[in-house]
This record gives structure tokens, C-alpha cells and sequence, in this order.
């Protein structure tokens, strides 16, 4: 049955948006909480975070008649606080990523900013006047004449402006001729003249390193080279001839320590990681946070899925989560119930039963939804089991046990558990009908 709504009463609309976030709060990652990408930066988890926190904090709806809806609201800003804290820690963050299967070291991105409206040209400010061309972008090359007459000398002028010595000319070659662009006649560029040297010097023939013969390194020479490369390991320390024996095959290098000592200082930040996880959790659950421990402790488990002790840890600040949320689930689950969300209404049922074993109605109520989906016969039949337990005389733990029983092809089994819900109340048509249908 739907509920009242009054004027104060929260619209369809706000609580269709309160249960749908509480859906990704129990089953959604921090990303499909926030509402963003997985691939975004800092600054959109902080916006996105904002956002939401002023739509789904309680003091948002001040005055309001929430209802069942308070503690949902209060769990969502909780669990949207959690999310914020977690992802804008790059560290965190990091070990999150990897808890769900995402790479830590992929490439973030952030929101793209908004496309500005593209500049008209501006106009020129006298349409009529004369146009002044653009000068022809200047460029620079290494063949550029060093000296370069103007256009406007005459030709006795231009013969005055003597070039540079030309040394190709003596050897009978020509140097190459270079356009100038806007110009009809090529102009020489006179070619890089090297230092001064003595016309008189030949040249010295270099050996090639094929005529130079193969020199082996002494033994003393090796010994050395030895000596300096364990002083540069050692650092600043001296090392006397004695100390340093000849290194034998097959000992230990000095790269294979090194590497054995960084591995050493890994699994020392590894397990301090894991104890400030852990001890984060358990103050978080001192301040009833449970919702903050439980995601703290999934991800040490990540981190150290084959630590016991890590296991033992998340499982109990699980329960007391379980234990703390069960008043809110019971609501939840019959809340999925009236809207025939069975599935849905058999995981808050579950969460329930988890932390009340010997509670009649939850046990009762999630093999009841477990037989209406028709699966895991197998759980619904402990489920009923459960409750007959926690309430033998009930004549419906009787009857459920004995309808699933039925559904999975057990007709002995089923009889057994009609026979002695009939055993409680003979009169009862439930009962009436059941024995009927198994005979």
C-alpha cells in the first residue's frame, strides 16, 4: 500500500530518487554512487559530491514528514561522505581501483570546459584606404650571403662590396647558385670559409679502429675496476684489499641484495598500509560508521585476501553493519515486497537473517521470496528450516518447508513437513488443501 501524502509528506519524485540511490548505496561502486566516470579527476569527484549532498542531506528536507525515508537519507549522505573520502585520496583511491578491478594507473580525466563561441575577425578600419601586404615571413638559411649588396647600388658599387674568399674557386669547382625569391638574378652565397690554417700541414691519418689491435685488461687492471665498483656499492665507506675476495661464480650479486632489500622495504609499506586500514576501520566503528569501516576493511582485504586475520576483522564489522542497518533493511525488504521486487527483497531479507538466525519472520519471509523466484530451492528449505526452529509451533514454517519441498520434486519430504503442520491445526484449510494436492 502506497503511502499518505500530505503537504508535508516528501513527492513521488523525491522518494523515487531516495530509494534508487539507496539501491547503488548496497550494490553500486562509489563511481555509480557519485554518478561520475571512473576515469575522472579530483576536481569532478568534489563537484559531483557537492551536488549531492545538498540534494540527499537530511537538513535538505528540514520540516519535512520523512518518515521511514530519514534513516535512508541518513545512510546515502553517510555513504556519499565515505565515497568523497575514499576517492579523493590518491592512495585510497588507488587501492579501491584495484579491490574492484580497475588500473590504478590509468589516465584521469575532468569535465570538459565549456566550448567558447568562436571570434569573429575584426573588421578593417578603413574599408577604401590603401591595403598594406604583409611583409613575406623571414626566414634563415645557412647558405645566407654574409654580405649582400642593396637593390639600389649601382654596378660599380656592387663590384666595390668584395665577398669573402671563395676556396672552391681555386680547386676549379663553382659554388652553388641560391635564388633570392622576388628577385631575377641569382645571387652566389659565399660558402662557410673554415679557421685559418697552414696551406703547408697534411692531414693526420687517424688509424681505423680495425688496424688498432685488441689490448686485454691486466689482471691488476680487472682487480681495480673490481675494487671501484665495491666502493661505489658500499658508498663512502673504505674498503682494505683483504675484504674484497674475488667474486666466485655462482655467488650472490650485489644487484640480486639490492633488489632483496627493496622487496623487504615493499612488504614493509604493504603491511603498514594494511594496519592504518585496519585501525581506521575499527574507529570508524567506534563511532558508529559502520558503513565507512565495512568499505575501509573490503579494501585491506583486497590488499591481503590471504590474511585470516584481515578476513576475521571484515566479517565482524560486516555483521555489526548488518546487525545496525537490520531495523532499515526489514522496512526496505517489505517495502520490495508490496512493489514485487522479490529479488530484491530476498538480498535485504538475507542481510537480516545473517545477524538474526533465530528471528522467525525474517527467515520465514526469505524462503518465502526465495520460493517465489524459483531458485536455490536449496537455501529456501534451510531458510524454512530456521524458522520452524525459532518458532515450532507455527503451522506457516510447517507449510513453507512443505511447499518447497513439493517445488523440488521432494513429495515424501513435503508430506512429512504437512503432517505435522497438520499435527498443530487439523482445521486449517491451508493445511486442508496442501495434504489434498500431495496425495
Amino acid at each position: 500500500m502506497a503511502e499518505s501524502s500530505g503537504p508535508g509528506d516528501l513527492t513521488a519524485t523525491e522518494r523515487a530518487d531516495i530509494e534508487g540511490i539507496f539501491l547503488v548505496v548496497e550494490g553500486g561502486t562509489l563511481y555509480e554512487l557519485l554518478g561520475v566516470r571512473d576515469n575522472v579527476d579530483r576536481r569532478t569527484i568534489r563537484d559531483a559530491y557537492f551536488r549531492l549532498s545538498k540534494q540527499f542531506h537530511p537538513d535538505a528536507f528540514y520540516g519535512r514528514n520523512l518518515g521511514s525515508y530519514r534513516e535512508r537519507l541518513e545512510s546515502v549522505f553517510r555513504a556519499l561522505t565515505n565515497a568523497y573520502d575514499v576517492l579523493s585520496n590518491k592512495n585510497q583511491r588507488a587501492e579501491y581501483d584495484r579491490s574492484i578491478g580497475l588500473d590504478p594507473t590509468r589516465a584521469l580525466v575532468s569535465a570538459a570546459p565549456p566550448a567558447e563561441p568562436a571570434k569573429e575577425p575584426a573588421a578593417a578600419a578603413d574599408q577604401t584606404g590603401p591595403v598594406r601586404p604583409m611583409a613575406p615571413p623571414r626566414t634563415t638559411s645557412v647558405t645566407q650571403p654574409a654580405v649582400v649588396p642593396p637593390r639600389s647600388m649601382s654596378t660599380s658599387q656592387q663590384a666595390a662590396v668584395k665577398p669573402p674568399s671563395d676556396p672552391l674557386r681555386t680547386t676549379g669547382q663553382s659554388a652553388p647558385v641560391r635564388p633570392v625569391t622576388g628577385t631575377s638574378e641569382p645571387i652566389r652565397p659565399p660558402p662557410i670559409v673554415p679557421r685559418a690554417t697552414t696551406a703547408t700541414r697534411e692531414p693526420i691519418a687517424k688509424p681505423s679502429v680495425a688496424s688498432m689491435p685488441a689490448v686485454a685488461p691486466s689482471e691488476e687492471a680487472q682487480r681495480a675496476a673490481r675494487e671501484a665498483l665495491a666502493r661505489k656499492l658500499a658508498g663512502s665507506r673504505t674498503l682494505s684489499h683483504p675484504s674484497m675476495p674475488a667474486v666466485q661464480p655462482g655467488a650472490v650479486s650485489a644487484g640480486a641484495s639490492l633488489q632483496a632489500q627493496f622487496a623487504n622495504r615493499e612488504d614493509l609499506a604493504q603491511r603498514n598500509k594494511l594496519d592504518n586500514l585496519r585501525r581506521s576501520a575499527q574507529e570508524l566503528a567506534a563511532k558508529g560508521d559502520f558503513l565507512g569501516a565495512s568499505n575501509t576493511m573490503q579494501i585491506a582485504v583486497a590488499m591481503a585476501p590471504e590474511d585470516a586475520t584481515v578476513k576475521t576483522e571484515a566479517s565482524d564489522i560486516l555483521r555489526r553493519l548488518n546487525l545496525h542497518m537490520a531495523p532499515q533493511n526489514v522496512e526496505a525488504a517489505k517495502d520490495a515486497e508490496r512493489n514485487r521486487q522479490f529479488e530484491r527483497a530476498a538480498v535485504l531479507w538475507t542481510k537480516v537473517a545473517s545477524v538474526l538466525p533465530e528471528d522467525f519472520e525474517s527467515n520465514y519471509r526469505l524462503g518465502r521470496c526465495l520460493l517465489t523466484i524459483g531458485r536455490d530451492l536449496a537455501r529456501a528449505a534451510e531458510a524454512a528450516r530456521r524458522s520452524v526452529t525459532a518458532a515450532p509451533r507455527r503451522i506457516e514454517g510447517h507449510l513453507l518447508l512443505a511447499e518447497i519441498f513439493e517445488a523440488a520434486g521432494k513429495p515424501a519430504s513435503a508430506r512429512s513437513a504437512a503432517d505435522q503442520a497438520a499435527k498443530l491445526d487439523p482445521t486449517s484449510p491451508a493445511v486442508k488443501d496442501l495434504l489434498a494436492r500431495l496425495r
